[in-house]
């Protein structure tokens, strides 16, 4: 029995806004449906896997185990009416947390 392990640790932090009207005049037919979307956003989380090789015999049955964690915080999110790229007024406005837990097993 042969196993070999992978660990990573990881970070980004960005900023964004973006500006679409992908809608087109569906909910306002006279200025349009252009939003601004923005955020800050940091991520950041860890993954470790492990790859197992069995042998009964000639046969071999690779096994691979996988666990992370990762973790999203922003802040300032916001989602707005505009037009032309000007502000109208605010849809939603806050700061999202959200974690997510993964695991994985596969037999090959």
């Amino acid at each position: 029995m042969a196993s070999v392990r992978e660990n990573q640790a990881f970070y980004s932090r960005y900023k964004f806004i973006l500006f679409s009207e992908f809608t087109f005049f569906v909910n306002d037919d006279i200025i349009r449906d252009q939003i601004q979307q923005a955020e800050s956003r940091n991520l950041f989380g860890f993954t470790s896997k492990m790859n197992k090789k069995y042998y009964f015999g000639k046969i071999q049955l690779n096994s691979i185990y996988n666990a992370g964690i990762r973790h999203d915080m922003t802040t300032d999110s916001r989602l707005s009416n505009t037009k032309k790229r000007e502000f109208l007024s605010d849809i939603k406005l806050g700061n999202i947390t959200e974690i997510i837990f993964t695991l994985l097993h596969s037999n090959k």
